[in-house]
């Protein structure tokens, strides 16, 4: 009688990992699905900003960057510099 009790909880809880384990598929492959489709949306956006601004317009643009957000833009610099160095390091 225990033993089999046993082998029925093991039975259930095998189905409870295996459903559980389904649902974590379905989220990983949604969660996915929106990952790409933002990606997607962001480098659509690079890619209109650079056909519709010219060098000039950049540089204004980055200069008001700066400007506006100081500590920011040094900390996107000195990872800018950290992977320039990393890269050139290799070769």
């Amino acid at each position: 009688m225990a033993e089999t009790n046993y082998n029925s909880s093991l039975r259930e809880t095998g189905r409870d990992l295996s459903s559980m384990a389904d649902e974590a598929a379905d989220v990983a492959s949604e969660v996915g699905g929106r990952v790409s489709d933002a990606a997607s949306r962001a480098q659509q956006k690079v890619v209109e900003y650079f056909k519709n601004h010219d060098t000039s317009d950049m540089l204004e643009d980055l200069n008001g960057y700066v400007k506006n957000h100081p500590t920011q833009a040094l900390l996107g610099a000195a990872a800018l510099g950290f992977l320039a160095a990393a890269l050139l390091r290799r070769r």
